[in-house]
């Protein structure tokens, strides 16, 4: 997976994820934008998972969901 093949509603449900896990204090918007990036980025450190800046299918299950 990555941010910019994710449509909208997929990212909506990334954001509500990382927010819920207390990670994303930018909008729920369904737009990859730097506040959610930096929240995937705290989110893979928090989990132990490499900070490479991506977001990978592997943080997405993390998060509890779907890739597909």
């Amino acid at each position: 997976m990555c941010d910019v093949s994710a449509p909208p509603s997929k990212m909506s449900a990334i954001q509500k994820a990382l927010q819920a896990a207390g990670f994303n204090n930018g909008p729920i918007d369904g737009v990859v934008g730097p506040s959610t990036m930096a929240a995937v980025t705290a989110y893979r450190q928090s989990k132990d998972l490499p900070a490479d800046g991506y977001l990978t299918v592997e943080t997405v299950k993390a998060l509890g969901i779907s890739p597909l």
